[in-house]
This record gives structure tokens, C-alpha cells and sequence, in this order.
């Protein structure tokens, strides 16, 4: 990555993420959110009921948690998140100039309703400062669900390295790597049937296939077995004869001479 770029995620379908008011710290934390993740779109949830558009609700964890003015209508959002099974996306603030605080003080100050809810169950991320940031950064889009990375340039934003327009011809060089994947497996395959059968032939002594694999020398017809036969004479010494009449009496000797 380059010094004026900045990481960007692409996520599989379009994620619209609630924040409160009422929660110190999560506007900050939706809008640097909204920066580097696509198809992202963060709004206000300030109302006890569900909105008509919320994927996820994100809740801001620091020392103004549940401490605020606004922590009744907080734990009521956050009520009606668990009682409609939204999603919730936690993200701990662990910078202490931020409002960072340790994680058991939420079990003193969080409503014990939602503690019994199993509110603390998943496990909050947690939001570091920089330059560690890229990395909370991350894993949150990894929990809105991203699927693509690429970088854009902090002086042209409008230009991504990973944009939509390219998904169609990256599909197609996908395609075309399977085929030849394909193609690759079957010639192996092909090569492997081949050898096993040649093998096999060779054990239970079925003559080869002399078409496929004869050849011609002053327009006589020898077929490899039979030159097999003359080599094993010349090695003993013999005076090579004529190739045998049947395939089976050049199979005996070649097989004789093979337990030798």
C-alpha cells in the first residue's frame, strides 16, 4: 500500500448500520467505518423501535456507555436490537484519550437485563488507535461481511483499484482458469489409464497392440514384443530367427526371459 492510499473493503451486499446519539463515540467511529468500507451506509437509530432500514446495530463500548444522559434510551434501542435479532456489531475503545476503559466496567454500569440477554456474548472488537487502527478497521468490515480488498488514493477517492466495472472480466479469467484446470486433470487422468493398462498388459502377458505401435523397417512389419524377443537372443548369444508366427509364443519367451 502506498503512503496517500488507504485500505478499502467491498462488501457482499448492501449493509445499512445503525448508531445512536445516545451512544457517546459511535458517530465518529460509523463515519470512519463508511470511509473504508463499500456498499456500507451508516444511520441514526435515536427511537425505542426498529427502524424500517437497519441491517446491524454498531455499539460504541467506552467509559460513557450506559453512564450518559442518554443511557435509558440506549438500553432501549439496544433492547429492541436483541428482541428483533438484529445483528449488533461491538467495537471496544481502548484508547484511553478517547474515553478507553477497561471492559469489566461494562458489567457495573450495562442494565443486568441485557447482561442476562447474553448482550457481552459475541465478542466486541477492539477500535485501537492509530496507526493500529487499519486492523480493528478490518476485522469490523470482516463482521459486516467484506469480501473484496483494494486501496484508494487519498487525493483522487473517487478512484478504486477494486471497482465494480472489473468483476465481469475478472469472472471471466476465473472461467477460463477452470477450464484449463480441467483440461490439465483430464490429460492426467488420460496418461495414468494408459500407463495402468500398459502395466496390466505387460503382467498377464496379453499381446500389445501392434497397430497403434508398429513400426516399419524395409517394408517389413516388427511389433515391439517381437523386438524384444530378438534383443533377449542377441544378449544370450543366439542368432536372432524370424519374429514367431503367433502372439502367444512371442509372449512366452519375452515373459520367460522377464523371470529370469
Amino acid at each position: 500500500m502506498l503512503p496517500n492510499e488507504r485500505e478499502v473493503y467491498r462488501l457482499v451486499r448492501p449493509v445499512v448500520l445503525r448508531y445512536s446519539e445516545a451512544n457517546p463515540g459511535a458517530q465518529l467511529v460509523a463515519e470512519e467505518l463508511a470511509q473504508h468500507i463499500e456498499r456500507l451506509s451508516v444511520l441514526e437509530w435515536n427511537a425505542p423501535r426498529l427502524p424500517k432500514e437497519a441491517t446491524q446495530l454498531l455499539l460504541c463500548l467506552n467509559v460513557s456507555t450506559f453512564t450518559s444522559d442518554g443511557r435509558e434510551v440506549l438500553a432501549d434501542i439496544v433492547r429492541t436490537a436483541l428482541s428483533e435479532r438484529l445483528p449488533i456489531v461491538m467495537v471496544h475503545q481502548t484508547d484511553p484519550c478517547e474515553g478507553g476503559c477497561n471492559f469489566k466496567n461494562f458489567f457495573e454500569t450495562t442494565p443486568q437485563d441485557l447482561i442476562d440477554a447474553q448482550l457481552f456474548g459475541p465478542v466486541a472488537i477492539a477500535w485501537e488507535p492509530r496507526p493500529y487502527r487499519k486492523v480493528s478497521i478490518r476485522l469490523t468490515a470482516q463482521a459486516l461481511g467484506s469480501l473484496h480488498q483494494g486501496f484508494m488514493s487519498a487525493a483522487r477517492p473517487k478512484r478504486l483499484q477494486t471497482t465494480e466495472g472489473r468483476e465481469p472480466a475478472t469472472r471471466s479469467r476465473f472461467k477460463m482458469l477452470l477450464g484449463a484446470r480441467a483440461a490439465m486433470r483430464l490429460g492426467r487422468r488420460s496418461i495414468r489409464r494408459s500407463a495402468m493398462q500398459h502395466d496390466t498388459n505387460v503382467e498377464l502377458g496379453t499381446p500389445l497392440d501392434v497397430s497403434a505401435s508398429q513400426t516399419r523397417h524395409g517394408g517389413s512389419i516388427e511389433s515391439p514384443r517381437a523386438r524384444t524377443v530378438s534383443q533377449i537372443r542377441r544378449s544370450h548369444g543366439e542368432e536372432p530367427c524370424e519374429e514367431p508366427s503367433s502372439d502367444a509364443s512371442v509372449n512366452a519367451i519375452y515373459l520367460s526371459a522377464r523371470t529370469q
